[in-house]
């Protein structure tokens, strides 16, 4: 039951693409294992096998979705498996609701692709002195949760992190520590496939991969083409459209202005932003105030007294002196009256 509450509310905030993938994922391997165990075993390795051998014969496609196949071989690799399908439900139902469903959807695949060929230049490098590279290949979702976790972690570098309640890691060594952490179970191994992974998540900001995605106008229109504008259901949880996620309307020319939370969602601050609207706004009174207004100024008056401010007092003139009968002033004569 104490397992149950825990991933209830996990699986409650997923929209339907991670919903998707934490369904399909485990249900494809434990079918194309079942494959393997017949005479179309063939058929697995000519769509999902990603190695070296299987880039020379032209079979790109293995790029991208060769990671959806991990064959259950063990009870280690279930387990994997079973920790794969929690680290999911943490990390992408985020990654969806601000990329869109239908964008997340490329970015998985781009990711997938940008990882296995680091990993693939790594055994081309490694097969110059160690046997077997060739036929190495790198399956499972693992890689493409590293990518997304060390691009959280780098998002705010100078925080820290709690690894799994035992110790404080700083965010920029996370995930070079949770990579060790795996390599220690794995009997010391290098995970080849994690150190692909953190190559692309340390350089995630540096080089922008999103920018190499298609736009959310282009995935929008997509959209209404071809799934009724991305509003349809999986498993009970709504495909979120490109049209729904933030910053779509500013980048679609829609809205010609940018709301508080098109700023917190660039991690730019609100309050530069609408001192300059405010400076550039011509004042609606009529005194003058131009260009220079500037909001909240001033001394103002007490709100709730029911009284008003008396009015400003005016300068008392100096007294004059009295008119003489007969006086010059300056150069000029004056008569006195009769």
């Amino acid at each position: 039951w104490e397992m149950g509450n825990i991933i209830q509310p996990l699986w409650a905030q997923c929209p339907g693409l991670t919903r998707l993938l934490l369904v399909g994922y485990p249900v494809i391997s434990l079918a194309l294992q079942a494959v393997l165990a017949t005479d179309l075993g063939w058929l697995v390795d000519v769509l999902f096998k990603c190695n070296l051998r299987s880039i020379v014969q032209f079979k790109v496609w293995t790029l991208f979705i060769g990671p959806f196949c991990s064959p259950l071989s063990s009870g280690m690799a279930f387990l994997f498996m079973l920790f794969e399908l929690y680290m999911l439900m943490i990390y992408f139902p985020t990654q969806e609701t601000t990329m869109g469903s239908t964008t997340l959807l490329f970015w998985t695949l781009f990711m997938n692709g940008l990882v296995n060929v680091v990993f693939l230049i790594f055994m081309f490098i490694l097969s110059f002195f160690l046997n077997g590279p060739w036929e190495q290949s790198s399956v499972g979702l693992w890689p493409l949760i590293m990518v997304a976790l060390t691009a959280r972690c780098l998002s705010d570098p100078q925080g820290s992190s709690n690894f799994w309640g035992l110790v404080q890691i700083p965010n920029k060594w996370y995930p070079l520590a949770l990579v060790a952490f795996f390599s220690l179970l794995n009997g010391m191994q290098i995970m080849w496939n994690f150190i692909a992974a953190l190559v692309i998540g340390y350089t995630y900001h540096i080089v922008r991969y999103e920018r190499f995605l298609p736009s959310k106008v282009r995935v929008a229109r997509l959209e209404a083409r071809c799934c009724r504008g991305g509003r349809c259901g999986i498993l009970r949880a709504g495909w979120i459209p490109a049209t729904n996620t933030p910053g779509f309307e500013v980048e679609s020319g829609s809205r010609r202005y940018a709301t508080l939370g098109d700023f917190a969602s660039s991690g730019t601050g609100t309050g530069s932003q609408l001192t300059s609207q405010n400076n550039t706004q011509p004042s609606s009174s009529g005194n003058g105030g131009g260009g220079n207004f500037t909001a909240f100024a001033g001394s103002g008056n007490r709100l709730g007294d029911g009284s008003e401010a008396p009015p400003a007092s005016t300068p008392t003139p100096a007294p004059s002196a009295p008119p003489a009968s007969s006086t010059e002033q300056g150069d000029h004569y004056t008569p006195a009256p009769p």
